[in-house]
């Protein structure tokens, strides 16, 4: 299997009037068996963010200034991780009851097709 994972972000750079978005790519070649679940991961963002604000002129003052303004300071560090498992269906008959099962155990798919879509029940506390 042969795989490519993409993550694109605006970001605050603006450039002929537009964001400039930033985007993080790699791609790979997996071997697995049917059923088995493979986990990539690897595409990693930090983000560092700093923002000053205050009243005019007083905020500049040296050794003062900081009483009539503020200084905000934020990092956020983010990674995407995709969990795969490949299933090799040979004929028409498996699709249709993968499918099947799938809209069984899965009762967001059953409320999508009403436009209603609603988390899972809580199961019962033992």
């Amino acid at each position: 299997m042969q795989l490519a994972q993409e993550v694109s972000t605006a970001t605050t750079e603006v450039q002929f009037g537009a964001p400039v978005i930033s985007t993080r790519e790699t791609s790979t070649h997996l071997l697995v068996r049917n059923g088995q679940t493979a986990m990539l991961g690897g595409l990693v963002d930090r983000t560092q963010e700093a923002s000053h604000s205050g009243l005019p002129f007083l905020a500049a003052i040296p050794l003062a200034g900081h009483l009539f303004g503020s200084a905000v300071a934020s990092r956020s560090t983010t990674e995407l991780f995709l969990f795969l498992t490949p299933y090799i269906l040979e004929t028409d008959s498996d699709v249709d009851k993968l499918r099947e099962e799938v809209e069984r155990q899965s009762k967001w798919v059953r409320d999508a097709k009403t436009q209603t879509i609603q988390p899972p029940a809580k199961p019962p506390l033992s």
